[in-house]
């Protein structure tokens, strides 16, 4: 089971991934000239522009072709012309009442239906962490979809979920487990609802303060192809702390669930020693410190 205990009094971590010497030469060096024109804020946009159309253009053409094989309207449902928005409103009532035609429509769309599977096991563990109303609904119909077998609360506020194709998923909320820590929680409700989009921010604040904590910025995935840049926290016990999600849960299972790409992985005084690389190619000076570093990794590799 997942430890729910705080570590109030961190230590430096001993088993951080060594670099060798010439690699961080070479990343000194700017692999010789390679980055000397790089701008890390419109490298940074032009990603994610790209990532938002191939997502818009996918739900456009499964929202079309769905509503071109039922007598419904999926718009006037919805009651949006977005077809990301009714997507998102309507995925799990299709899936209910539509189930033929979504998944003949993710086919046409050559969509991965092992990744939306995933999505909807996701979906209802942000239910459980994030006190959702419609969890229950959710629950029964993935189980009647035989997605899932069952899910296990334990008495100490640990979820279980067993799935079919992606086996035992152990969860708990990741505010309960930091109950002791008042100047994060005090933190987190500061961010208010940001908090969902304050995955850098959050991240980069727990480094901080815990010194064997690391922070893994990546890309992930979510709705039908959506990559979108994501950071969260890995423990000393291989755990995923990710407070956008009030989660905590094995590496294994969450690296599984969302796809994760790692870009960068470090603790704190790792970014310390990594900073001067990126900043100076921030031309905007308004991406995240764990984002900039990030992508002038990204970046190096392409």
């Amino acid at each position: 089971m997942l430890r729910l205990e705080l570590l109030e009094n961190a230590v430096d971590a001993t088993t951080s991934t060594v670099r060798s010497e010439t690699d961080r030469k070479k990343e000194n060096m700017g692999l010789k000239g390679k980055n000397s024109n790089m701008k890390l804020s419109e490298y940074c946009n032009k990603k994610e522009t790209l990532w938002y159309k191939v997502e818009q253009e996918n739900v456009e053409n499964l929202i079309k072709y769905i509503n071109n094989n039922i007598d419904d309207d999926l718009f006037k449902i919805a009651n949006t012309n977005d077809s990301l928005e009714v997507f998102n409103k309507l995925k799990v009532w299709l899936f209910k009442f539509y189930n033929k035609q979504l998944l003949d429509g993710l086919n046409y769309i050559g969509a991965d239906y092992e990744r939306f599977k995933k999505g909807l096991i996701y979906s209802l563990i942000l239910g459980v962490t994030r006190n959702k109303s419609n969890t229950n609904l959710l629950y029964d119909i993935l189980k009647s979809a035989n997605i899932i077998e069952k899910m296990i609360v334990y008495e100490d506020d640990t979820y279980e979920i067993i799935s079919k194709d992606f086996g035992k998923i152990q969860f708990m909320g990741a505010e309960d487990s930091f109950i002791k820590d008042k100047e994060t929680l005090d933190f987190i409700g500061k961010l208010g609802d940001k908090i969902q989009d304050g995955c850098h921010e959050i991240s980069f604040y727990i480094i901080e303060k815990y010194e064997m904590f690391k922070a893994v910025t990546s890309i992930c995935k979510k709705g039908i192809d959506y990559s979108y840049y994501h950071s969260f926290i890995l423990d000393d016990e291989n755990n995923a702390i990710d407070f956008t999600a009030n989660l905590i849960i094995p590496k294994q299972q969450y690296y599984l669930l969302q796809e994760v790409n790692e870009l960068n992985c470090l603790n704190y005084k790792e970014y310390l020693e990594e900073k001067d690389n990126s900043i100076k190619f921030d031309e905007s000076k308004t991406l995240y410190n764990l984002l900039r570093n990030a992508v002038y990794k990204q970046s190096l590799m392409e």
